[in-house]
C-alpha cells in the first residue's frame, strides 16, 4: 500500500478530530465507569455488562484519537500507524522485539536444533535398518535363511 504523506492542511483537519475523539472517549470511560458502579450497588449483571462494553467503547474512542494525535506529532506515516495499530489490537510484539532474531536464515535457533536432532534420529534409523547385525534386520536374515534352506 502506497499512501501519500499528510499534506499541512490534512493534519490541521485530523487534529481537532483526534481531539474531539479523545475527549468524546474519555467522557463515555467515565459514564461507563459510573453506570457499572450503579449496576453494583444495584446487583443487577447484565446492566454491568452494558457498562463495562461502553467502558472498552470509550477507550477505545479515546485511544484512537491519542494514536491519531501520537502519530502526528511523531511524523509518522499512515501505514506505519495503521500497522502500529492492527498491532496492538491483535496483541501482537513490537516490531522491533522479533522472536526470530539471531536465528539461522530467518528461523529460531530452537526449530534448527530441533530439526538437526531429528535429520540424526531419521539417519540413524535407516543405518540401522540396513544393518544385517541389527535386530530389525534379522526379519530379512531369517527369511534368506529360509530361501538357501
Amino acid at each position: 500500500m502506497d499512501f501519500p504523506k499528510l499534506t499541512d492542511e490534512a493534519r490541521a483537519r485530523i487534529r481537532p478530530e483526534a481531539l474531539t475523539r479523545l475527549g468524546s472517549g474519555s467522557q463515555a470511560v467515565t459514564d461507563g465507569q459510573a453506570a457499572l458502579h450503579r449496576a453494583q450497588a444495584a446487583n443487577d449483571a447484565a446492566a454491568a455488562l452494558t457498562a463495562l462494553r461502553d467502558v472498552r467503547d470509550g477507550l477505545s474512542l479515546a485511544q484512537s484519537g491519542a494514536g491519531a494525535l501520537r502519530a502526528l506529532e511523531a511524523g509518522q506515516s499512515p501505514e506505519q500507524t495503521a500497522l502500529a495499530w492492527f498491532r496492538h489490537e491483535m496483541t501482537l510484539p513490537p516490531a522491533d522485539r522479533s522472536e526470530m532474531a539471531g536465528g539461522f536464515r530467518g528461523l529460531s535457533w530452537l526449530h534448527v536444533l530441533l530439526m538437526i536432532l531429528l535429520g540424526a534420529a531419521l539417519t540413524g534409523g535407516a543405518l540401522a535398518a540396513m544393518d544385517p547385525r541389527a535386530p530389525c534386520g534379522g526379519a530379512g536374515r531369517a527369511a534368506d535363511t529360509r530361501r538357501s534352506s
